[in-house]
């Protein structure tokens, strides 16, 4: 680590290309504080930040540091701390070499217009000047909008952090301009609306727009690939993949915590009084939409009704009518979000019955109503998965509810101790007819 005359760490990393004798000359040359110019070009890594008992003053100007910044040509990445102001747009400027891969520049008080100073185009108009960088982050700064200029010199960008920021919307071109993009963070950006954003164009991994107060929520069941999302204040996370549903009736596992602007995220599980208050508050803008009906939020009301308080809130009265009807309505959505669905329906069912009753949330029909569903289910043509995967979901409920009416012809569930034996198992599947990869 070298020290700059305004109290500055800076860090550099060498490439591991360098062989031992070089790495000995750079030691060498720290020990006695020579100058390390000689050895920029095979500096990857760059971190500054303020020493600890240093007095804080204006912003490092690029004649404090104690190297030349225009040899770092093979720098891959740029990191600086967190604290507000710490370098000059000039020294930023010149740490933005053509090779960057990842740049983290927090708390720095970027605008738009220096956004566009530092990234925008230069040089060959037809070619990027950041052709290689993947990681973009600019958490606490003051951005009130991204502009596009700036988008279109990152084709590789992947991960795009603009947390804790003043953003009133997202360019449309977002996913156009950076066709690679798979993580999203727009958290914290209270003025944020998403609407002119079209979710059908992107393969996002990572969507968070926790606690931004969004006056719309697109429509998430068309980003498949999502494993992780953040809305008001849910963040629900996948642990891993889904298991073949041929063989297991079983959720997508799923980690989920309520997220709060002045004190740690609160997990969700176990059940606790509290988490249980904090989730009634983020699921009813939730649930209001069917637009955020993705598997994500399937699975966490499924993990949900393994837990006896959580199970007592789904019963109750959620976004206007009783928390089991949105429930049931989600059987009627994509495929993921049916199956998990179902697995809620039927862990409800199971440990809490005589809630559907009362909430209301279904009705018994009689033998006689049932009977000709069944005659005809034989000749009618095969449906999309998830109108099978209701059908189940609600002869299961019926079945456990009110067991002599006769209503149904195949269960929904597909585990050992539900079945007895292969030919069911087996009957139900060509009933069924799940596709995996639908899942």
């Amino acid at each position: 680590m070298l020290r700059d005359s305004a109290g500055a760490g800076v860090h550099l990393s060498w490439s591991d290309a360098l062989d031992a004798a070089q790495r000995d000359l750079e030691q060498q040359v720290r020990d006695i504080g020579s100058t390390v110019d000689a050895y920029l070009a095979g500096v990857v890594l760059v971190k500054i930040e303020r020493l600890p008992g240093s007095e804080k003053t204006a912003a490092v100007a690029l004649e404090a540091l104690p190297f030349n910044a225009l040899s770092l040509t093979s720098l891959k990445v740029l990191r600086l701390a967190g604290e507000q102001g710490l370098l000059s747009d000039a020294v930023i400027a010149v740490l933005l070499q053509p090779s960057l891969r990842e740049v983290d520049l927090p708390g720095q008080r970027l605008t738009a217009e220096r956004l566009v100073s530092l990234f925008g185009p230069g040089g060959a108009p037809s070619r990027p000047r950041f052709p290689e960088l993947g990681a973009l982050r600019l958490r606490r700064n003051a951005l009130g909008r991204l502009p596009q200029p700036v988008l279109s010199q990152l084709p590789a960008l992947a991960h795009l952090d603009l947390s804790e920021n003043a953003l009133d919307s997202v360019p449309s071109e977002l996913f156009q301009l950076c066709p690679a993009l798979r993580s999203l963070n727009l958290e914290r950006n209270a003025r944020l609306t998403v609407r002119g954003l079209d979710f059908r164009a992107c393969e996002l991994r990572s969507l968070l727009l926790g606690l931004s107060r969004l006056d719309y929520i697109p429509n998430l069941a068309t980003i498949a690939s999502l494993t992780d999302l953040s809305l008001f204040s849910l963040h629900i996370q996948a642990l891993g993949p889904r298991r073949d549903p041929l063989e297991h009736f079983e959720a997508l596992p799923v980690h989920a915590e309520v997220l709060r602007s002045n004190a740690p995220p609160l997990s969700l599980f176990p059940a606790s009084k509290e988490g249980c208050a904090e989730v009634k508050a983020a699921l009813v803008p939730l649930l209001r939409s069917s637009g955020s009906w993705h598997a994500l939020l399937g699975a966490l009301i499924a993990k949900m009704s393994g837990e006896a308080l959580y199970r007592r809130l789904l019963a109750q009265d959620l976004a206007g009518t009783g928390g089991l009807h949105h429930v049931l309505a989600m059987i009627a959505g994509p495929e993921p979000v049916a199956l998990d669905a179902c697995v809620a329906v039927s862990t409800l069912v199971e440990h809490h019955p005589s809630e559907l009753v009362q909430a209301h949330a279904v009705s018994l029909p009689s033998a006689e109503q049932a009977r000709p569903w069944r005659a005809s289910r034989s000749s009618r043509p095969w449906r999309p998965a998830s109108a099978w995967l209701g059908a189940c979901a609600v002869c299961f409920v019926l079945w456990q509810l009110q067991e002599t009416t006769r209503v149904f012809s195949v269960s929904s569930g597909c585990s050992n101790e539900r079945l007895n034996g292969a030919p069911q198992r087996e009957a139900l599947r060509r009933s069924v007819r799940c596709n995996n990869s639908a899942f």
